[in-house]
């Protein structure tokens, strides 16, 4: 039965799984993305119906967006850990997280992020010299499960073109 509803969660629209009819399908948005809804299903798998789950989960991811900011902010202010430390906290706290952290349906927000960022750290590795095949696999990885769980993710490249411009062409 997993592998039929995880098959389910890879190949449906994002809003599919909650609805009841077919006729209901042709006024969702027809999003894709297969990383949130599996991430629920192995919500539903542990937790049941008990939301604390849930929240817990989108807590552990913004807290592992945290970490990784942590690490990006210290590669980028030069080995800085005050700096760092306060940048990620900064992050961590922000109100303009709380939505997606406290409220179950803004998981897409806390795991794209969280593949986002984890990309963007192992793009820095790369760029400064540590050039492993793990380093590469984890930043496509990271990539592909950003985009798999929100779209906004389509501009992770354009970023790592920025810090190209801006931090490498000096």
């Amino acid at each position: 039965d997993l592998c039929k509803y995880l098959w389910r969660n890879i190949t449906s629209d994002f809003w599919e799984v909650s609805y009841a009819s077919k006729v209901d399908l042709l006024y969702s948005r027809h999003y894709f993305r297969p990383a949130v809804t599996t991430s629920y299903m192995f919500d539903y798998w542990l937790w049941h119906l008990r939301p604390l789950g849930y929240h817990l989960n989108n807590l552990v991811f913004h807290l592992g967006s945290a970490i990784v900011f942590f690490f990006i902010s210290r590669r980028l202010l030069d080995g800085s850990l005050w700096g760092a430390f306060f940048s990620a906290l900064v992050f961590a706290v922000h109100p303009t997280k709380c939505e997606s952290v406290t409220w179950i349906s803004g998981r897409t927000d806390v795991i794209m992020g969280f593949f986002f960022l984890l990309s963007f750290w192992h793009f820095l590795k790369i760029t400064s010299g540590e050039r492993t095949v793990l380093a590469y696999t984890v930043m496509l990885a990271s990539f592909l499960l950003a985009l798999l769980s929100k779209e906004a993710a389509v501009i992770l490249p354009f970023v790592f073109l920025l810090y190209d411009f801006v931090y490498l062409s000096r």
